[in-house]
């Protein structure tokens, strides 16, 4: 799949998927503007919206925690928080929420000290080893800013004997990147897409 994708912090995605490698046909793309859902697929003049929190008993907040390299802020404020710092430039955070959540009951966050960047997340559900995210690659640029270029979502499962097993990865590679600061929210806005 070919997408680009675009990230201003704290709550607007958008995805732009395509048809082939040319980039010349869109597909369809999806917007995640605060917790409304946008999905438009020009080809077939689709366009919904979904408000993800509407009927659902999980706030904002929750959404926030659910990820926690999206919004780390509101992470820490949320959960219960122990740093610890290895030998290798490599800083363990282990948390555990303040209040029950349904995405995890324990994380480990491995962030590398000396490029800032959140190496690998491990989430953990009843003590067990839920997911695993991670960076497999990462791309420099100026001002000491790095960011992935390609992170692996590896889902961990445990049968009756302990033993653990792998389901699908997911690998997503980012190329072309670029740190824009100056993103508009018309960028986010669906109806000028």
């Amino acid at each position: 799949m070919y997408a680009d994708y675009w990230y201003k912090y704290p709550d607007k995605k958008k995805t732009r998927y395509y048809t082939s490698s040319a980039r010349d046909e869109v597909e369809s793309i999806s917007i995640l503007a605060d917790t409304a859902l946008h999905y438009i697929n020009p080809s077939k003049n689709i366009r919904q919206t979904v408000d993800i929190l509407e009927g659902k008993e999980i706030s904002k907040q929750d959404l926030a925690n659910a990820n926690p390299i999206d919004n780390l802020d509101s992470f820490l404020n949320a959960n219960d928080v122990v740093k610890i710092s290895n030998d290798e430039g490599i800083y363990l955070i282990k948390a555990t929420p303040k209040e029950e959540s349904p995405h995890y009951d324990k994380v480990y966050l491995y962030i590398d000290s000396s490029h800032s960047l959140l190496q690998e997340t491990e989430l953990y559900k009843d003590n067990n080893l839920k997911q695993i995210i991670k960076i497999s690659s990462y791309e420099g640029f100026e001002d000491g800013i790095y960011v992935a270029s390609e992170t692996k979502k590896i889902p961990v499962l445990e049968d009756d004997n302990g033993d653990t097993s792998l389901d699908f990865i997911t690998t997503v590679t980012y190329s072309d990147i670029e740190i824009n600061t100056g993103i508009p929210d018309s960028e986010f806005d669906p109806e000028q897409q």
